[in-house]
Parts: structure tokens; sequence; C-alpha cells
């Protein structure tokens, strides 16, 4: 009976294991990235593209844990899930996003404020970050910071909305 039950445990052990977000165990800190991804279902309605700034949507998902998530247009949000990365994810499709390290993030323009070290947070332009807009309340939502200079649209940022 022992055995039994130690077998049940080490079975409900592995299949918690096997469906976890892909966290690296071991980073070497000079020549790698650590970066954390989770599969999502784009509940948009069109392509995220990567580098997109994605939010949980909450009212499709609620009851069942699933991870949708899609673009928003509010500013400073709580609510950033991550970043779309490494490729686009087509509406209705399963992708991956980031959930913590650095990536290139979409932004609204540049310059737009955003420089080494500036908080990040959502913007009012679907998909993109901005700085946030008051630094001081505004670093309760944030989701990441630049790590580098905005250029073009897009900023390489170290996002880290958990």
């Amino acid at each position: 009976m022992r055995k039994l039950l130690f077998a049940l445990v080490a079975v409900l052990f592995l299949c918690g294991v096997a469906t976890a977000t892909t966290i690296p165990s071991a980073v070497n800190g000079k020549e790698g990235k650590e970066i954390w991804i989770t599969s999502v279902y784009n509940n948009n309605g069109s392509t995220m593209d990567a580098g997109d700034v994605a939010v949980w949507e909450i009212d499709a998902s609620t009851g069942d844990d699933d991870n949708y998530v899609q673009t928003t247009t509010t500013a400073d949000t709580h609510l950033v899930a991550g970043v779309i990365w490494p490729v686009d994810i087509l509406a209705g499709d399963t992708g991956l996003m980031v959930i913590r390290g650095p990536v290139p993030v979409d932004t609204v323009t540049c310059p737009s404020g955003i420089i080494a070290g500036v908080a990040l947070c959502s913007s009012g332009t679907g998909g993109a970050a901005q700085a946030c807009s008051n630094p001081t309340t505004g670093n309760n939502k944030r989701f990441g910071f630049a790590v580098g200079s905005c250029s073009g649209a897009s900023v390489q940022a170290f996002v880290n909305p958990l």
C-alpha cells in the first residue's frame, strides 16, 4: 500500500512539472540570457505581433484558468501579462509570451521619453509600451524597464510583470 501511494504521488508530481511555465533551471549570466515564457491564446480578434504588450483577457478566461490575452488601449493598466515573442500569434491561435527576461518591445513612437532605466507601462495604443505616465504611482503598474534607448518603434526591455 505504501509503494502504491508513493507511486501515485510521484506520477502527480511529474504531471504537475510537465505543464509548468518554461523557466530555465540554470543560466550562464555572461553568455546567455534568461527568458521565462508561457503559452497563451490570442483572443484579440487580430494578429498579435512579436513585441506587442499583452494583457490578460479576464472576461474570456474566467472560471477555466485559460491563458487568454489581447492588446489594450488602456494606459498604465495593471493587467499586463507579458510580451508576445518570438513570433506573431494569429487571431484565435496559441503562441508564446515572455513573462520575464530581456526582449524587444513595441513602443508608440521614438523618441517617446524611453531611455535606459525608464519604467515601461501599457499605452493608449494597442500593443505598444510607453514610459509610465506617473513615475510615482505608475511604477506599481509597470511591466518592465528599458535597457536601451528607443529606436524606430521598439526598445530592448527587461520584462517582469509578475
